[in-house]
């Protein structure tokens, strides 16, 4: 009977400690085991907001890289000059959203069409940001050719 009370009072001193001690941990590791789950959705929501930030970041690069190649209406009549000869350069229109456009009409004589498509490919190579618009026309003159065309250039916005 003693053995009996002594076994039941070592389970009741026992379970005691459990309830007052383990408990807590259990409780606290429970506690820990949550603010992990949700340090883990942060860090996984920061990485992914991360990602799309650095990929948005090359987009703007990119987009400042091509804009930085603007060219202002000198610039334009020395590259005509290089391919194109008596260059009579109109400007059209000119429009400012996000980006300011410049349409030009430009009448010019040509020696050869080699030296128009020299002109083509140099846009094409420097990523100029030039837009050739139709219509091109081409109408033979003696030893030259005589082109005409809208060319609309695009330029960064000037700060305010």
């Amino acid at each position: 009977m003693k053995l009996l009370l002594f076994i039941i009072s070592f389970i009741v001193v026992l379970y005691s400690i459990f309830a007052f001690v383990v408990m807590e941990d259990v409780d606290r590791l429970q506690e820990l085991e949550n603010k992990y789950k949700l340090q883990k959705t942060i860090a996984s929501y920061v990485q992914q907001n991360n990602s799309d930030l650095q990929k948005s970041m090359d987009d703007v690069q990119e987009i400042k890289a091509f804009m930085d190649k603007s060219i202002d209406e000198q610039k334009l009549h020395a590259l005509l000059s290089q391919h194109l000869q008596n260059i009579t350069i109109k400007k059209v229109d000119e429009k400012s959203d996000k980006v300011v456009k410049i349409k030009y009409y430009i009448e010019a004589m040509l020696p050869s069409m080699k030296n128009f498509y020299n002109f083509v490919e140099i846009i094409e190579q420097k990523k100029y940001p030039l837009e050739l618009a139709y219509p091109i026309t081409f109408k033979r003159d003696n030893h030259s050719i005589a082109l005409t065309l809208f060319l609309t250039l695009y330029q960064a916005k000037p700060r305010q």
